[in-house]
């Protein structure tokens, strides 16, 4: 009878491993099936782009066929891909289909601010091209399957498969892109910049972009174009229209950096602090002042700056948004109208521009006759040392100081009162709210 139980035992055991291995390798041709077809599917659509000097090839990338009509068919790539022949004559562009059918291409429209561009070829009478299906990014998860199809290094053609590793990515020293990145590990290299991110589903959520990397080769931190942001303008691009971008106004540093939080006393971890509010702009209103905090835009939570960013860029000049602010005591909700973004960011900034001595920044009490506009705060800063902390974090000559952290600045007593402080629990960092041109600024220094 003991025998008897062992052998049945034995026997389950035996039957269940087979069975799981047999459950595991249907599964994993079922995945390879799904690959193999959205390879099969997708490949057509892609095509090399050649940025050609007379016969002679002088860079490439990839992109993707997405629309057609009677006479043209439309590809999608990145502006960087084919931005150099807009200033050189002698570079026309060239592409080749999977079948190795070639075509001599012109650049429709182009948008640098977010690294986008559609090229067109004349199709032949009667002739048939694969155009890949768009998905909707917003669909996207952490972990999900992605597959990427392109050109690496001249490697026509080559599939890579990987997941999805973080969404919101914003490009590294060009936060204000309107842009959240979606991070993948799929292996993207040289020539694959323009090329399309499949999901598993075989439909496009990503325009491949660029690569984070100390050696220019895969890391396994590539980032691609969200679809979606594509879509949004690719009417505009195809029209060979200028993309209008709306324009909040404000000049925003996240709540995740720690020593905004500790500095200030804020008890949550995320949102946007406004830095600096543009005069004239949307923001330019007086339910809105420099050192509030933007928490949520039309009810989506705002996690850091560049949130704020990619969230305004989805609306169109014109639109109204509700922010959902902190004013340091309270929250307040305040709707405001988006404007058409300036052409031309430097100028606007320009007229933004941002001293007992602290940091390197000598400070004096005004003259009387500024009483009636400068109300109680009167510390005005008259010279600045070269290469001080003050000078390098953005601090000027004439500069009203309003508020050194915490503190209200109304005399020298109170700047010596922060001195004070800052000595005595040794603090490193401080955010300094000035008056400058009648406008608020708020400025972080770190201290040496």
């Amino acid at each position: 009878m003991k025998r008897s139980i062992l052998f049945t035992v034995y026997f389950l055991s035996v039957y269940l491993l087979s069975a799981t291995d047999t459950i595991s390798a249907v599964a994993a041709a079922a995945m390879q099936d799904t690959f193999v077809e959205i390879a099969q599917k997708g490949m057509p659509a892609v095509v090399r782009i050649d940025v050609m000097q007379e016969s002679s090839i002088a860079s490439f990338g990839s992109g993707f066929m997405f629309r057609s009509d009677e006479k043209r068919v439309y590809i999608l790539t990145n502006y960087h891909v084919v931005s150099s022949i807009i200033s050189n004559n002698n570079l026309h562009l060239r592409l080749t289909l999977h079948d190795d059918r070639q075509f001599p291409a012109e650049l429709l429209g182009h948008d640098e601010r977010t690294d986008l561009a559609v090229v067109c070829f004349d199709a032949p009478k009667e002739s048939k091209f694969q155009l890949a299906a768009m998905g909707d990014s917003s669909q996207v998860r952490v972990g999900s399957w992605v597959i990427g199809i392109g050109n690496p290094y001249g490697f026509n053609n080559s599939v890579t498969v990987g997941v999805v590793s973080a969404l919101g990515r914003a490009m590294l020293g060009s936060a204000s892109y309107a842009t959240d990145y979606i991070q993948t590990d799929a292996a993207i290299n040289s020539g694959n910049s323009g090329g399309p991110l499949f999901d598993i589903h075989g439909k496009v959520i990503g325009i491949n972009s660029w690569i984070a990397s100390k050696s220019g080769d895969n890391s396994g931190l590539a980032f691609a174009i969200p679809i979606n942001t594509a879509l949004n303008i690719v009417d505009t691009l195809v029209a060979n229209r200028p993309v209008e971008y709306p324009w909040l106004g404000v000049v925003v540093s996240s709540v995740t950096e720690s020593r905004l939080r500790e500095t200030l006393g804020l008890q949550f971890e995320h949102g946007a602090c406004i830095m600096q509010i543009i005069k004239g702009s949307p923001a330019d209103i007086k339910d809105i002042s420099v050192g509030d905090f933007i928490l949520a835009i039309d009810g989506k939570e705002v996690r850091d700056a560049n949130a704020v960013v990619w969230i305004v860029s989805r609306h169109k000049p014109g639109d109204t948004v509700d922010l959902t602010l902190f004013d340091g005591k309270k929250n307040k909700n305040v709707r405001v109208v988006l404007q058409r973004r300036p052409d031309d960011n430097a100028s606007v900034f320009a007229a933004q521009s941002s001293s007992e001595e602290f940091l390197g920044a000598e400070c004096k009490v005004r003259s009387v006759e500024n009483d009636e506009k400068y109300g109680e705060n009167q510390l005005e800063i008259v010279s600045l040392k070269e290469k001080s902390a003050a000078a390098l974090y953005g601090l000027a000559v004439g500069d009203v100081v309003l508020k050194i952290n915490q503190t209200e600045i109304k005399n020298l007593d109170d700047l010596k009162a922060v001195k004070k402080e800052a000595s005595d629990k040794n603090k490193k960092f401080f955010y300094f709210k000035i008056l400058r041109d009648g406008r608020e600024l708020l400025i972080g220094i770190a201290a040496d």
